[in-house]
């Protein structure tokens, strides 16, 4: 699957990164390539307010990545429940694993493993597991990426840790997550920081940092400023437009970086 990369951020979405062509090619051909996912119930992602930001940022991201190390890469998804993403990196050659304290994905990983394993690409496992303590030992896995998951946790800043001790140096971690904006869903912006502050300490940035523009719909207005090294985000305020529903109140943030 080949598909025109949009220029990545470490940051929050923006809306003028779903308007432009570059981005629209791209979900153009993963909803393409999802085709064959629709009858087990993957239809529909791409019209999603958020996921048409979150899925292709966080396929691109890894796969940049993985272009450097190579085939086969060692990938945890950590509470991965179901999506696409990770059958789309399987289907470029990587090994997945999924963990989830749910086990109900369990036969679903199953079945696209199959499938995937019929075209001689990548894999697809998944275990029952709490990402607040995997079980798995440390630098097990070349990437190890989040999508939306830890604003469910009851720590998303030991979430956060438990990726970093699994990803050996050299390898990526990376995240999205929704940060609350005037209500309770998402990460509070001390959390944010918290995270942020361990980040820069242990890894460095990947992509780099951006401002988020007047013109942003799935992200907020914010400023940008260094403080012991950490790059911090003071929330302001929502850009409410056409695409963003008032009952949205909360925005993504996305971050990679490579582990010291």
């Amino acid at each position: 699957m080949s598909a025109a990369t949009p220029h990545l951020y470490n940051g929050f979405a923006q809306a003028l990164d779903v308007e432009s062509s570059a981005w629209s090619q791209l979900v153009t051909t993963l909803s393409n390539d999802s085709q064959r996912w629709r009858s087990e119930g993957f239809g529909g992602w791409e019209q999603h307010w958020s996921r048409v930001w979150e899925f292709p940022w966080m396929h691109e991201a890894i796969l940049a990545y993985t272009r450097q190390v190579g085939p086969g890469a060692k990938v945890l998804e950590s509470g991965s429940g179901t999506t696409l993403v990770p059958v789309w990196l399987a289907s470029q050659g990587m090994n997945v694993t999924g963990i989830d304290l749910s086990g109900t994905p369990a036969p679903r990983w199953a079945a696209m493993n199959k499938v995937i394993s019929e075209t001689g690409s990548g894999s697809l496992t998944f275990q029952k597991g709490d990402m607040l303590r995997l079980d798995f030992a440390d630098n097990s896995f070349d990437v190890a990426f989040s999508l939306s998951a830890l604003e469910h946790t009851t720590s998303p800043f030991d979430a956060v840790l438990e990726m970093l001790r699994v990803v050996r140096p050299g390898g990526l971690i990376a995240i999205t997550c929704d940060v609350a904006v005037t209500g309770t869903h998402g990460l509070s912006q001390a959390e944010l920081n918290r995270i942020q502050d361990v980040l820069a300490e242990r890894a460095d940035s990947f992509l780099p940092h951006r401002h988020t523009g007047s013109g942003a719909v799935l992200a907020l207005q914010a400023t940008r400023q260094k403080k012991q090294g950490a790059l911090r985000y003071s929330l302001r305020r929502l850009q409410r437009r056409i695409r963003q529903s008032p009952s949205n109140d909360f925005a993504i943030f996305a971050y990679a970086g490579i582990v010291k």
